[in-house]
């Protein structure tokens, strides 16, 4: 858990997230101006995001299929 704020912000070489498989819940989430990000698969298992989430100019991001177990702000997210 992180109690504050995650941000993942201008990473030009990460391709992956699936180190935060095991973070189950943060205060806000950032996903920013990452080139190569394809997916948000290793957030899979994020259940809680208490605040915010801004998922935004990840120019090679697919899907963001990997939120779809978390609550955000008290809000389900329910794929389509």
């Amino acid at each position: 858990s992180v109690g504050g704020s995650l941000a993942i912000q201008v990473n030009r070489q990460l391709t992956s997230l699936v180190g935060l498989g095991a973070l189950n819940s943060v205060g806000s989430l950032s996903v920013i101006d990452n080139d190569i990000i394809v997916d948000l698969n290793g957030l899979a298992n994020l259940a809680s995001v208490g605040g915010s989430v801004d998922v935004n100019r990840n120019v090679m991001l697919d899907n963001v299929q990997g939120l779809c177990n978390a609550t955000i702000g008290g809000v389900k997210l329910v794929p389509l």
